[in-house]
């Protein structure tokens, strides 16, 4: 899954930098992405951009409502909910998306109506190394946890 979701993120830096370069809208890179993603995931799950539904009710953690930038699951199953990834910019807040992210992936949690049971959570953020080269931080979440963390480019930066 985590290859697959790498792939996904190399096709988007190759082939639309300019939509990260250009400062364009967080939801249109996401929709970009989700494009790439649901090629990759389908037919079985889809990839939905901007996404609030927990079955026919809106999602919520801690009381308030909450979308995520993108989902790839099967729509109505908790149980084939497999990523959820949250998107920024370099200079912008990410606290809140971290926080999310543990929340939405941790399927112990004990407020029933707020367990999501995402497989994976993947925050996103877009930056620059010293070179102007676009590349995106990966850090990937499991179990309510950051488990691991990489740089990604669209091709080795030799």
């Amino acid at each position: 899954m985590r290859e697959n979701t790498r792939s996904a993120i190399r096709k988007l830096l190759a082939e639309d930098s300019e939509l990260i370069e250009d400062q364009t809208n967080e939801r249109t890179v996401g929709c970009r992405l989700a494009q790439y993603l649901e090629r990759i995931f389908e037919p079985r799950y889809k990839a939905d951009a901007d996404y609030n539904r927990h079955g026919s009710q809106v999602k919520t953690l801690e009381g308030r409502n909450i979308s995520v930038d993108i989902v790839v699951h099967e729509r109505h199953r908790d149980d084939r909910n497999i990523l959820a990834v949250e998107l920024k910019k370099a200079g912008k807040a990410e606290a809140d998306d971290r926080s999310r992210l543990m929340n939405i992936t941790d399927k112990t949690r004990s407020v029933p109506n707020e367990i999501y049971g995402y497989d994976q959570g993947l925050f996103l953020k877009f930056l620059h190394d010293s070179r102007r080269r676009i590349y995106a931080r990966l850090s990937w979440f499991k179990n309510g946890v950051e488990d691991s963390a990489e740089d990604l480019y669209a091709v080795n930066p030799h």
